[in-house]
This record gives structure tokens, sequence and C-alpha cells, in this order.
């Protein structure tokens, strides 16, 4: 089991900014079938929306633009090929629609 830890700092320049770091736990293992990525890149959102909502509980806009650079710090640090592809999928469609 892998921990990974992603500094949410810095995303709203006010008094509340948040002070704690997002972490996920993972196993490299769940990163070989289709599935396994897709269910993982799910857990890893919901996870991340969570955590943003539980930081700005007042500010939708906030909390959905830090469970996005959470997602994309996280992937980028995992470095799994098949989860960045499925994740560049993921945003190319939501872009689309």
């Amino acid at each position: 089991m892998k921990s990974l830890v992603v500094a949410a700092l810095g995303l709203v320049c006010s008094a509340s900014a948040v002070a704690q770091d997002f972490r996920f736990d993972y196993a490299a293992g769940d990163l070989v079938s289709p599935e396994q990525v897709a269910s993982m890149h799910a857990e890893l959102e919901a996870a991340a929306q969570e955590f943003c909502a539980d930081q700005y509980p007042r500010k939708i806009r906030v909390a959905q633009k830090c469970a996005e650079i959470i997602v994309s710090d996280a992937v980028s640090q995992i470095g799994n090929p098949r989860l960045t592809a499925f994740t560049e999928r993921q945003e190319t469609t939501r872009r689309e629609s």
C-alpha cells in the first residue's frame, strides 16, 4: 500500500487558507486493468471532493477547483500511464460537455 500526500496550500488567498494535506492510500497493483484504473480514479475524485468540501464549506466553486487541482497533482505524483491517460480522457469529455 502506498500513500500519496498532496499539499493543498494556497488555493485561495484568504484568512481561511487550507493548512492541511490531502492523503490518499492506494496499491500500485490497483492500476492494472481499465476497470481498476476507472475505479481508483473515481475513488480519488470522491476523496478530493470530500476533502475540499470540508475545507471550503461555503465556497462551492473554490471547492470544485481545489478538487480538480488535487486530482491533477495526485495523478502526476502517482505517475501511472494508464491513470494519466484515463484522467486526460475524463477532462476532455468534461470540457466538451
